[in-house]
């Protein structure tokens, strides 16, 4: 920086250095006239040779752009092929020089084709751009990972990444029941006392088992194609969820249909089936009320098909075969790949459970199926050093364990109880269970606020959460024992300022609630006909002294 002026009949002139930019580019040097006049009219002029250096920060267009290749996208993701498929790319240029191409690499593009401009060989300056169409076939690797270079003359290359999965459809219907069971991890807990396992999965891993009946022929080629197909993952169509016919035209990106209650996600496939050798994979980008909004545009019309719910899974246990005569019953167990997720539960309009201090209460099951009330103390055996045999309680109470068995009769209880099961995590959280037992019947005129029951063996625990059911709606309350009266009945306090009279006709049903939680991390389903499911689940007492 230059600063200039004239003191009386003296001229000066001074120089600062430039503060330094963050991208240093040095200024060649420079010269300059200066002109001024003194108080005398006398007229200087004289030549100034300035040494300083200073540095000027470049443009965008320099800094960024200028002389540069781009190519959108520069890494193409084909997650799951399981259908052919095409895709834009584009290459452009901001030279200011028109590029010839040199050559272009191609690495493991096996079932690729990247269709261009070609045999053009130059690219044009300020903007020159070229479009490509990359086609996926069928015939690609298992574990796609394509290269593809161009190498211009100017020592410019621009790199393409494409990367995938091949997948193969498993497109036959199995024969029901379809059982279907989901496993969280656990992680082992040692302790001075025992071994424990504590669920560490947010999320379970879905297993499916479908099971045959076949003509031997056609177990046979069912056979050949899992030995073709086994080492890979497969799309799996989920039976249990398809829906009604539907159509759709060649290029559609929506297909109309009732997806409610139904296990697709966005992010996910659909299968459009026909039979085993008509259909097609569709990729879903979003889920909506009535529709499927696709990520792909179909690539055939189809008319009067089914619409499935898909998933990428493996078979790790092969294919079960078992001859009987002329058929043959072939069983095979697929793992999602993806833990299963699913939305949380609304308990308004399910009408098996109820919420009570915070949890789930199981207030249906299943009728004609015998309720188990299983009671027993925790041993443990040891053996000492001296090899003595030892047993002993580990618990000084004993717990109560059941069988939960629950039934949905239609689509929408079913997607509902798979919701409710979800909320368990394995053994992780616990439920109220109403056992019928104890009924609970009232012995002599009393209060809603001090009722007189028959003897059930209250006393012996101080208190219970009792699930009372009156003429007037449903009552969860923990209730107190006062002990035993003249009759030799127990007096039971409610609490509360309700003090209406009650009569035996009053309450219509009583029982104990006990606080549960699954025996298992894995939980079984079993899938009927006309969408009916069906849940057997161990479950055992939890200690509800917090409640």
């Amino acid at each position: 920086m230059t600063i200039n002026g004239f003191y009386y009949s003296h001229f000066w002139n001074e120089l600062y250095e430039e503060p330094p930019f963050p991208i240093p580019l040095p200024i060649t040097e420079c010269s300059s006239w200066l002109v001024g006049f003194n108080d005398h009219n006398a007229k200087a002029i004289g030549t100034i040779t300035a040494k300083n250096k200073g540095w000027l920060a470049d443009s965008f267009w320099n800094r960024d752009f200028k002389n540069s290749l781009f190519i959108t996208p520069h890494y193409t993701d084909l997650k799951f092929v399981a259908s052919p498929s095409e895709h834009p790319i584009e290459i452009w240029s901001s030279y200011t020089k028109p590029i010839d191409l040199s050559q272009l690499v191609k690495s493991k593009d096996k079932g690729l084709e990247l269709i261009g401009p070609h045999p053009i060989q130059v690219l044009a300056a300020y903007g020159g751009h070229w479009n490509y169409t990359l086609k996926v076939s069928l015939d690609v690797e298992q574990v796609i990972d394509a290269n593809y270079q161009w190498q211009f003359s100017a020592g410019a290359t621009v790199l393409l990444n494409v990367v995938g999965n091949r997948v193969s459809v498993w497109p036959y219907p199995p024969i029901y029941p379809v059982t279907e069971s989901w496993q969280w991890f656990s992680a082992v807990i040692e302790t001075r006392a025992s071994e424990q396992r504590l669920c560490n999965a947010d999320k379970p891993l879905q297993h499916i088992d479908y099971t045959y009946n076949l003509p031997n022929l056609a177990a046979a080629e069912q056979t050949a194609r899992y030995a073709a197909q086994g080492k890979e993952r497969m799309v799996v169509p989920v039976w249990s969820d398809a829906t009604s016919s539907v159509s759709a035209n060649k290029g559609d990106m929506v297909i109309y249909t009732d997806v409610s209650s139904r296990s697709f996600q966005a992010g996910g496939m659909a299968l459009l089936y026909k039979n085993e050798r008509s259909y097609e994979v569709a990729f879903i980008d979003q889920v909506n009320d009535g529709n499927l909004l696709l990520s792909r545009p179909l690539l055939f019309a189809h008319s009067n098909v089914i619409l499935l719910p898909a998933m990428s899974c493996m078979a790790t246990e092969g294919v079960r075969s078992s001859r009987q005569g002329s058929r043959t019953t072939q069983k095979i167990t697929f793992i999602n790949s993806k833990p299963l997720e699913l939305p949380e539960l609304s308990l308004s309009g399910f009408d098996m459970v109820t919420e009570y201090l915070g949890a789930s209460v199981i207030v249906q099951r299943s009728k004609g199926v015998s309720v188990a009330d299983d009671m027993a103390f925790t041993w443990r055996e040891k053996t000492t050093a001296s090899g003595h045999h030892i047993m002993d309680v580990e618990q000084d109470y004993g717990r109560h364990s059941t069988t939960v068995e629950m039934i949905a009769s239609n689509r929408e209880q079913a997607w509902q109880l798979k919701q409710f099961l979800y909320q368990f995590k394995g053994r992780l959280n616990a439920c109220w269970w109403v056992s019928y037992h104890r009924q609970i019947r009232i012995a002599a005129l009393c209060n809603r606020k001090r009722i007189v029951i028959k003897r059930v063996g209250l006393v012996e625990f101080g208190g219970r959460h009792l699930y009372l059911n009156w003429h007037d709606g449903v009552q969860m309350v923990y209730a107190k024992s006062l002990g035993y009266d003249q009759e030799g009945n127990e007096v039971i306090d409610l609490g509360g300022d309700d003090d209406r009279e009650v009569t035996p006709s009053d309450l219509l049903g009583g029982h104990i609630m006990r606080l549960m939680r699954p025996a298992d991390d894995k939980v079984k389903i079993t899938h009927q006909p006309r969408q009916l499911l069906s849940v057997s689940m161990p479950m055992i007492e939890v200690p509800d002294g917090s409640h």
